[in-house]
């Protein structure tokens, strides 16, 4: 588990330390009865809150080297800051056009912001779910190619895309060629298949 703590000043918890605890260490209580130490000589201020950290994370001597802020949080708002206004085309894993299906909705929601209504029903209600649904399928860094729609419309207009099969690997039954009985299995329909089954089961007694 990493930790990474900031100076207690007048804490009453440290009278209560072992006092085999040398002064080359400094003690963090985070719990009754638990605490953890960290060496005084490796300190440094946070770039961000200007809080004074130490080497907690028991991180190498070229991380340490490296280490600028007191916790992921404070980096979060450094780097977030710095990072608003940049050109996205030139980070390194830029993908134009070849993204996938994760990174165009991200896409989408970073720019337009997450959906808050149906644009197919009307559909206001604050508490109610929304998605960015895809029209064309090719997932299109365009917003002409996304619509703003509620769970409910958004399932019907996927559905209505996807083409109706009698079965994944048939398109009728491979004994009677039907497709008004439902498939059951190895594709047969209900009735072909429990003829088999019968079959096999008188033949076996």
């Amino acid at each position: 588990m990493r930790f990474s703590m900031k100076i207690f000043k007048n804490n009453p918890s440290f009278n209560t330390l072992p006092n085999v605890l040398s002064h080359d260490w400094n003690a963090f209580v985070l719990s009754e009865g638990i605490f953890i130490m960290s060496i005084k000589d490796k300190s440094k201020v946070c770039e961000c809150c200007k809080s004074v950290f130490f080497n907690v994370t028991l991180r190498g001597p070229k991380q340490w080297e490296k280490a600028k802020y007191c916790s992921l949080k404070c980096f979060g708002k450094v780097n977030g800051e710095s990072r608003k206004g940049a050109d996205e085309t030139k980070h390194w894993k830029w993908k134009g056009d070849k993204v996938g299906y994760f990174g165009v909705h991200d896409w989408i929601t970073k720019h337009y912001g997450q959906p808050i209504g149906c644009e197919v029903c009307g559909l206001s209600d604050p508490e109610r779910k929304y998605h960015w649904a895809n029209l064309s399928g090719d997932y299109k860094r365009d917003r002409s190619d996304f619509k703003r729609m509620c769970v409910s419309c958004h399932r019907k207009y996927d559905y209505a895309k996807v083409p109706k099969y009698w079965a994944k690997y048939h398109s009728c039954c491979i004994k009677c060629e039907t497709t008004k009985t439902p498939h059951a299995a190895s594709g047969m329909c209900d009735k072909c298949y429990n003829n088999r089954a019968y079959k096999n089961k008188t033949q076996k007694v």
